[in-house]
C-alpha cells in the first residue's frame, strides 16, 4: 500500500471514531435528558404551552401545561401519563392586575393632595 493509501484510510477511519463519538453522547444526552426539551416560552396567540419540565429518572418527568388560564401538572411514563393537580394559572392574574394597578396609578398623578 502507498503512502496516500494509508492517509486516506486513517482520515476514514478518525471521521468514523469523531461519528461515532458524537452519536454516543446524544444517545446518552437524550437517556439522560438533557437534549432538547421543547418550546418553554409562551406564545400569545396560542392556548397551549408547555411552562415547566423536570427529569425526575430515566423513564419519568414532571411537566406544567398551560391551557388557557388553568394550569396541569402531569407525570409522563414510560406505560402511564397521570394528571396530578390542576389549578387556575396565576401569572394571567397578576399580569391584568398589573394593568389595573398602573391605571389606577396614572389617575393618581392627577391629584394634587398638597395643601
Amino acid at each position: 500500500m502507498d503512502l496516500d493509501t494509508i492517509s486516506y484510510l486513517k482520515f476514514f477511519f478518525a471521521l468514523l471514531f469523531v461519528l461515532g463519538l458524537i452519536g454516543g453522547l446524544a444517545i446518552l444526552a437524550k437517556r439522560f435528558g438533557i437534549g432538547n426539551k421543547g418550546p418553554l416560552f409562551n406564545r400569545k396567540n396560542h392556548t397551549l404551552s408547555i411552562i415547566e419540565t423536570l427529569q425526575l429518572d430515566s423513564k419519568r418527568r414532571i411537566i406544567t401545561v398551560r391551557r388557557n388560564s388553568t394550569e396541569y401538572l402531569i407525570l409522563l411514563g414510560i406505560g402511564t401519563d397521570i394528571l396530578l393537580d390542576t389549578q387556575p394559572s396565576y401569572n394571567l392574574k397578576h399580569e391584568s392586575q398589573g394593568s389595573e394597578i398602573n391605571s389606577v396609578n396614572r389617575n393618581n398623578k392627577n391629584l394634587d393632595f398638597s395643601e
